[in-house]
């Protein structure tokens, strides 16, 4: 067998609407628009493990770019970038936080997968009938067989995979309902959605998934950019983890929508009575 190759690429996840926004149509319109454009992807790929930022790690160091340096690393000149940054920054595009540049689309747009990972989804692809285990002798569901001695009596309580499937089934349709309460959303419970969450809990839980959503939430539920990514593929996906440790940032009176108001009220009385 080969050694799998762990060499990572990383790659842009884009939905088909994304050049539809006004901010992008604008930019297009005007000129080096497109120029523009093209340096926003380049950015988002200089602060990829870097959790958004635009900065170079040296040691434990974590220093900004300049724009000269980045004149250099992406090839294009000084104007252009500062003209760029400019845009970036009064439309939302891109935040400076402590003295930083920051692209929150950086962990939305981007993911990353290995030569390995590529290669062995090539060969399911071309092979589906050998990616699949088969059963040498006659195959039975997995069971677990409790045997109580009490008393010389055998009390044998066999738990099926259908029942343990049951089980995790509830427990899904808990955290779309949940995603769903705190999104105001519709999300149905597909296999898709099973497998991120079963992913998940193979190392975390429950309660850390709703962490999760309620940062979120909190984080991307009024800014009209943002917002539609609160969806069950971005927050339960390879950035998970990421979410799960980031700090939260401290809301103000001014972060607080109506919306979160009226929950709030909501639950307050039904748990009023």
């Amino acid at each position: 067998m080969g050694t799998y190759n762990k060499e990572k690429y990383y790659y842009f996840m884009l939905k088909s609407n994304f050049f539809d926004n006004d901010v992008l149509k604008y930019l297009q319109n005007q000129p080096n628009g497109y120029e523009k454009i093209i340096l926003y992807f380049k950015l988002i790929f200089k602060t990829i493990n870097k959790d958004g930022y635009l900065i170079k790690k040296v040691g434990s160091k974590r220093i900004p770019y300049s724009i000269k340096e980045l004149a250099v690393e992406t090839n294009h000149s000084e104007k252009l970038i500062n003209d760029a940054i400019d845009y970036f920054l009064d439309t939302g595009m891109m935040e400076k936080r402590e003295n930083k540049y920051y692209i929150e689309d950086a962990l939305v747009l981007t993911n990353q997968t290995t030569v390995g990972a590529m290669n062995m989804r090539e060969y399911r692809i071309k092979n589906p009938d050998k990616s699949k285990p088969k059963c040498k002798k006659k195959c039975k569901p997995n069971s677990k067989v409790y045997i109580d001695n009490k008393n010389n009596k055998h009390n044998l309580e066999i738990i099926t995979n259908k029942k343990e499937i049951e089980i995790n089934k509830k427990e899904y349709q808990d955290i779309i309902d949940y995603l769903n309460y705190k999104t105001n959303s519709n999300f149905i419970l597909i296999d898709e959605y099973k497998k991120l969450i079963a992913n998940i809990l193979k190392k975390y839980t429950i309660n850390d998934i709703k962490t999760v959503i309620n940062k979120k939430t909190s984080e991307w539920i009024n800014n009209p950019k943002m917002k539609p990514y609160l969806t069950p593929e971005t927050l339960f996906g390879s950035k998970f983890e990421r979410y799960l440790h980031q700090q939260v940032k401290d809301k103000t009176i001014q972060d607080i929508s109506l919306e979160e108001i009226r929950r709030a009220k909501e639950m307050r009385d039904k748990q009023n009575g």
